[in-house]
């Protein structure tokens, strides 16, 4: 009896040991507090610049009411809590409910560049408008004017207030109008309606719900550096309200090469290869307001974004990564949570 029961202790000490090795291994993994991160994202160039071609939330479905198709909400115009729309257009168009050039309806005046609706308890209720960044804001007290020439066979981006945070099914109605020059709309007001659901939290403790980047070839008057520059910011969403800063005294870049990851040395003309754009001056990283950037963290909806973090790389043939250290208090104590962003650039081959 004692050697059977000797047994059965000894194997529930193996089963309790091939499970702690196992949480091990789990929390040993890239991102295992992170979800919704890819294992590799890709750049690619448009123009002059290389930017982020995946990872962006589809949409389920468009309505094109009016040559305007709608393709995604993906990565950001500097602030990865504000998305961008993808989309296409068939001619030159104008994202505003008002018709300007030398005409000026009353009746349209308070139309906004969207509506938005969240799908509740079987049906669609309002969810507010959406406002875009960067929209000019006309002479005379007019609302704000963003157009696009067109057609764009290649995908365009405009950031937006769309809310990424808040896990739901979205349906938003663009109002828009035919540009016909630079102040000048068409008369018939066109709208396209398009779906998308923002999905449910992960079970790990934070999510990436949004981010940008680019870089491009670093040119003086015709010269290149020799390297590529730019930058990127990420926003993670709290899904249990425990907050996180970012540590930048330990953020890293490292690229792929003769089969294992090295750190990205600096450039030969002595520029850091990552940095934060605060830590210029190396004592302002002894202060937590420029170290741990609590400037990022919003209490009222649990999300984080990081500064701005610059990067310079050597070429655009490695893969690369970027490693980012979050603290949960401004101390720096506390659990610490590790971040790997991993991309490569497109083959242009």
């Amino acid at each position: 009896m004692k050697k059977k029961i000797l047994a059965v202790l000894l194997t529930l000490a193996v089963f309790a040991s091939l499970a702690a090795a196992e949480v091990a291994v789990l929390r040993s993994r890239p991102n295992a507090d992170f979800g919704f991160v890819e294992e590799e994202y890709t750049l690619t160039k448009e123009s002059w610049q290389y930017v982020l071609k995946d990872g962006y939330i589809p949409v389920d479905s468009c309505e094109d009411g009016g040559g305007l198709t709608v393709l995604g909400i993906g990565q950001t115009n500097w602030e990865p809590r504000t998305p961008t729309l993808i989309f296409t257009t068939d001619r030159a168009i104008a994202l505003t409910g008002v018709n300007y050039g030398g005409k000026y309806y009353e009746e349209t005046k308070n139309i906004p560049f969207g509506t938005v609706e969240r799908w509740e308890n079987g049906e669609w209720t309002p969810a507010g408008d959406m406002g875009l960044e960067y929209a000019i804001v006309m002479l005379g007290g007019l609302p704000p004017f963003r157009s696009t020439d067109g057609p764009t066979e290649t995908p365009r981006s405009i950031g937006t207030s769309l809310r990424l945070y808040e896990p739901a099914r979205y349906r938003v109605t663009l109002n828009y109008r035919t540009k016909e020059d630079e102040y000048t709309t068409g008369d018939e007001l066109y709208h396209t309606v398009f779906e998308f659901t923002v999905p449910e939290p992960t079970d790990k403790p934070y999510d990436l719900i949004g981010w940008f980047m680019y870089l491009s070839e670093e040119v003086d008057d015709g010269a290149s550096h020799g390297y590529y520059g730019g930058m990127m910011t990420l926003a993670i969403r709290s899904n249990d309200g425990t907050p996180l800063y970012c540590d930048n005294a330990c953020n890293t870049v490292e690229m792929f090469e003769d089969g294992e990851w090295v750190p990205v040395p600096d450039t030969s003309d002595g520029k850091d290869a990552i940095y934060h754009l605060d830590d210029e001056y190396p004592p302002l990283l002894e202060k937590p307001e420029y170290r741990y950037n609590p400037r990022g963290w919003n209490a009222t909806n649990g999300t984080y974004e990081t500064e701005q973090i610059s990067l310079r790389l050597p070429d655009t043939q490695h893969r690369y990564r970027v490693r980012l250290t979050f603290v949960e208090n401004l101390d720096g104590t506390g659990k610490r949570h590790e971040l790997t962003f991993a991309f490569r650039f497109e083959d242009e081959s």
